[in-house]
């Protein structure tokens, strides 16, 4: 079964069960209660049992949630999703606000729909009553009949690829020597790469587990993230985040790693290979060469199980609240409500701070959940622009807390990508007394989504680009120009573990 998860984020490289809770199967008998499979259906239980169904047999991605709806049905339940899902393929035009949903679906009606949608006859009378068991046992029969959609097979010769595969392992003089799953993932990769979208990857079952686990934010290793490709000068540390055994050694973002233990980095260096020769279990040690400047340097870190803290609240004196968010990763808008609902009691505080720094993204559900604290209920936080529509991410409540008399400030620099980017662009955009310090961002704009398959692989892809809701901001490679530039002082930060760039935050005040 294909899991999906929305995500606004750069490339980990260092290790990573996500965003994604496991789909209902809408066509497994043994998931309904005791007497629901025989009663008639209504048409709301038609349409989540007909459209979840066909839905999961079409590889539906999870875009379909984007898709906005007027029909008065409570949002986030299974008619809504099921109903977003119809409208996705096509089967289905505006419903009105007035439709019989209670009403019991008869024969015909079933057999018209299926006509519509599916282009295949059923005989109505069949059935003396459309139940949910007769509709699981029809639609599982269509399918294993004949497949109402072209498969890959009619629309791009297949049979060439598959031929060459055949001809490979089977009479190349080489061929004895290539594992077949390598043979399949590296043709997969191939058809990934020629949408030269660096962010559309497939990840093999190794780099699938790393990349998951990381998401999660639970894992062993020293949690560095690297840039996405090596070099023969060797891979750049992209950030580090704090609290882990790399931010603890003294490694800092930018820093360029030269060797792994015994291990000399090229530009034939795999990430596979890095994230094999990076990770390892609690207790043992690694070895990084890195080169700082004209520096060079020798790192032993001792790796660690890492679970990583995504919203960090403190408080650096009695009128200001600190937030440091470091991913925006499984659960995030739960930390986030909770540290949100500390401040509203708190009258005294007139100055929060919020760290987005070397915050690489995420979650495109949990930012936007979190951002209903800075927008108006029902205004538009973003706007999303997939390959057949553009859909809005409203607003879901009014805030508790008044910025108006407060000052916002926003750490950022060049590691604040993605759904950092939409963070700081959006609060920018609807509240007044907000200021964004530090360093310009990265700029990215497109939201992806993942397939988890069952072989453990996964397929990371493009499937959308963001804009800001209230000035349809875009900022994909040009990333945000602060309010006020005012780069990290390495050297102050090494020498007297000063951070430069929070102290400025600390005493700025925009409001007289």
């Amino acid at each position: 079964m294909i899991k999906k998860l929305f995500l606004l984020f750069l490339v980990f490289i260092t290790s990573t069960s996500f965003l994604y809770a496991k789909d209902r199967d809408y066509l497994d008998v043994t998931t309904y209660k005791t007497g629901t499979l025989d009663t008639p259906l209504t048409y709301e239980r038609f349409f989540i049992i007909y459209y979840n169904s066909i839905a999961k047999k079409e590889w539906v991605p999870s875009s379909y949630k984007y898709i906005s709806l007027n029909a008065g049905i409570p949002k986030d339940t299974e008619l809504f999703r099921a109903i977003q899902k119809g409208k996705y393929m096509n089967f289905l035009g505006e419903v009105g606000q007035n439709f019989p949903w209670k009403n019991i679906v008869s024969e015909d009606a079933f057999a018209r729909i299926i006509s519509r949608d599916l282009k295949v006859n059923v005989t109505p009378h069949k059935w003396k009553k459309l139940t949910a068991r007769a509709l699981i046992i029809t639609i599982n029969t269509l399918y294993r009949q004949e497949q109402t959609r072209p498969s890959i097979v009619d629309a791009v010769n297949f049979d060439i690829l598959n031929d060459v595969y055949e001809r490979i392992r089977n009479e190349s003089l080489s061929g004895e020597s290539i594992d077949e799953g390598i043979l399949i993932e590296w043709a997969i990769d191939g058809m990934t790469k020629t949408l030269w979208d660096p962010y559309t990857v497939f990840f093999p079952q190794e780099k699938s587990t790393e990349f998951m686990e990381q998401l999660d934010g639970n894992f062993e290793g020293i949690w560095v993230q690297l840039e996405e490709k090596a070099h023969d000068t060797g891979i750049k540390i992209m950030s580090v985040m704090s609290g882990t055994p790399a931010e603890k050694s003294g490694l800092l973002s930018g820093d360029i790693i030269t060797r792994v233990d015994d291990y000399t980095i090229t530009s034939n260096t795999t990430t596979n290979e890095l994230i094999r020769r990076i990770k390892g279990p609690k207790g043992t040690t690694v070895k990084l060469t890195i080169t700082r400047g004209s520096e060079s340097k020798v790192f032993s870190i001792m790796r660690d199980r890492i679970q990583v803290e995504y919203v960090h609240l403190s408080f650096p004196n009695d009128q200001t609240a600190y937030i440091q968010i470091q991913l925006f990763g499984n659960g995030v808008d739960k930390a986030f409500s909770t540290a949100m609902k500390a401040l509203s009691g708190n009258m005294s505080i007139q100055k929060l701070i919020i760290d987005l720094r070397d915050n690489p993204g995420g979650s495109l559900e949990g930012v936007t959940n979190m951002l209903s604290y800075f927008v108006p209920k029902w205004k538009v936080i973003a706007e999303i622009k997939t390959k057949d529509e553009i859909s809005s991410i409203r607003s879901e409540y009014d805030s508790p807390i008044s910025w108006e008399w407060k000052d916002v400030i926003i750490l950022v620099n060049w590691q604040s990508a993605s759904a950092s980017e939409i963070m700081a662009s959006v609060i920018r955009e609807y509240v007044p007394s907000s200021t964004l310090i530090g360093t310009k961002t990265y700029g990215k704009w497109s939201v992806q989504t993942i397939n988890a398959y069952g072989n453990g692989s996964s397929f990371k892809y493009t499937i959308a680009k963001w804009y800001t809701g209230k000035l349809h901001t875009s900022i994909d490679k040009v990333g945000i120009i602060p309010d006020i530039t005012l780069p990290f002082d390495t050297e102050g930060y090494l020498s007297f573990q000063r951070d430069n760039q929070l102290e400025y935050a600390l005493e700025y005040k925009k409001r007289n």
